[in-house]
């Protein structure tokens, strides 16, 4: 691992700089995993009618099924379900907003 590590800092230190400010919660904007619960009302809708890819909300980059398959860049017409986890990207409050509406 730590040599994988010592590769991408020399190939893509760039990369390797953004992606420790976002995990670090050091910048701007930040990284956060959301697992849909099980109780979530909007279980059953796509992630557009859940109001989960509005203006003002954390953007989604990804979303792992409960079952370890991947969604990269899940579109509008994505269920999200019970168990899936969101990765959500975005200020503070725009990770919040995205966060209440999976209560």
């Amino acid at each position: 691992m730590a040599g994988h590590r010592i590769a991408e800092m020399a190939l893509r230190p760039a990369v390797v700089e953004v992606m420790d400010t976002l995990l670090s919660g050091g910048g701007e904007i930040g990284v956060e995993e959301m697992v849909v619960p099980a109780e979530c009302c909007r279980k059953s809708q796509t992630l557009e009618q859940a109001g989960l890819l509005k203006s003002g909300t954390g953007r989604l980059p990804a979303l792992r099924r409960a079952d370890g398959t991947r969604d990269v860049n899940p579109g509008p017409t994505q269920h999200p379900e019970a168990g899936d986890l969101l990765v959500v990207l975005g200020s503070s409050e725009e990770i919040d907003r995205t966060a209440a509406l999976l209560q």
